[in-house]
């Protein structure tokens, strides 16, 4: 018995995948180390409040550079410096969100986007996650920008990405 326990515990892949866990966003200032340096970077959650009665989330990222200096981090679509979650028009139904998922080793940044012909059904999520990269090739473009590093769809349907995005750290790391 004792030797099926053995096999049992050494064939289990516990060790396969990194634990990795959603990081909750407070509103306002956010420390997290992104690029793994031991220093913690700053990340902005706020709104924009667009006039609207469901302003949309908003995310900028700035990297403390070991001099104490910041460096700001374009989207990962490069052409603005703050990643805005979309919502459905008067609603509070998100078709995109982001958020941040920490394993042992990384902290990724993860874009969660609705699927499907409809925002007003519950569908299937794409997740694209990204990871932070240091660029020092190009004179003339951001120090610092990201990688994508993986797609995955979600197993369930969601009807908004706040909720789906917590699907994330089981789906996007199996």
């Amino acid at each position: 018995m004792r030797y099926l326990y053995l096999v049992v515990l050494l064939l289990h892949p516990f060790y396969a995948y990194p634990a990795a866990s959603f990081f909750e966003l407070n509103s306002g200032l956010n420390q997290i180390d992104l690029n793994s340096d031991g220093i913690a970077d700053a990340v902005f959650y706020a709104r924009f409040d667009n006039n609207t009665s469901h302003p949309d989330p908003t995310l900028s990222v700035y990297i403390k550079n070991n001099d104490a200096t910041y460096s700001i981090v374009p989207t990962p679509a490069g052409d603005r410096f703050t990643l805005f979650g979309i919502n459905v028009s008067v609603s509070n139904v998100l078709v995109r969100s982001f958020g941040f998922i920490k394993t042992s080793k990384q902290v990724y940044l993860v874009v969660a986007i609705k699927s499907g012909d409809s925002p007003h059904l519950k569908q299937l999520f794409k997740f694209k996650l990204y990871q932070i990269e240091k660029n020092l090739e190009h004179p003339g473009i951001a120090l610092y920008g990201w990688t994508q590093v993986g797609e995955k769809i979600s197993k369930n349907k969601y009807m908004s990405a706040d909720v789906a995005i917590r699907e994330c750290p089981k789906t996007c790391f199996e």
